[in-house]
């Protein structure tokens, strides 16, 4: 009896490493999730009416961090909530990834905001970093409107940025 509980504990000790040297041996698997919103104010940061752009293109692009050769680019395209999801399958511990604003299908909206056009992302496992799942979720990027609303003073002025002394 003794001998059985001893060969069943071996087995599932067994089971249990192979188990993790097969999760191990796989690549990773990286989501980049994140949104593309119009500065329907043309003031830099989202409002209460920013609004999502369907159909714009956010690309993730990694570059070897001494060569700046490009090792990765990867488009996301977003949805009616203006959410995007890139998938990736390799690690880029070792260089420098970021994803960028390609363009917008509204004609009305496609400005690059100059400060929000891009974020740096990280595409490791890292424990050292805390970063340890495998969804990242850059900032926010925007395109401008070509004309502000007509609500925008309101809006400015509810967050204390109107008027101006």
């Amino acid at each position: 009896m003794a001998k059985a509980s001893l060969i069943m504990i071996a087995i599932a000790v067994l089971v249990t490493c192979l188990s993790s040297l097969a999760s191990a041996a796989e690549p990773p698997h990286y989501t980049v999730q994140g949104q593309v919103y119009c500065d329907t104010c043309r003031v830099g940061f989202q409002t209460r009416l920013s609004e999502a752009i369907e159909g714009a293109v956010a690309r993730l692009t990694c570059r070897n961090r001494t060569t700046g050769e490009v090792t990765l680019s990867e488009p996301g395209q977003t949805d009616e909530s203006g959410y995007y999801n890139i998938h990736v399958d390799s690690n880029h511990e070792e260089e420098i990834c970021e994803v960028t604003l390609d363009s917008s299908e509204r004609e009305d909206c496609n400005e690059v905001l100059p400060d929000w056009y891009k974020a740096r992302i990280l595409l490791a496992n890292n424990s050292i970093s805390g970063v340890t799942d495998n969804y990242r979720y850059p900032n926010t990027l925007g395109f401008m409107i070509k004309k502000a609303l007509p609500g925008c003073a309101q809006v400015l002025a509810e967050l204390g940025f109107l008027p101006l002394n």
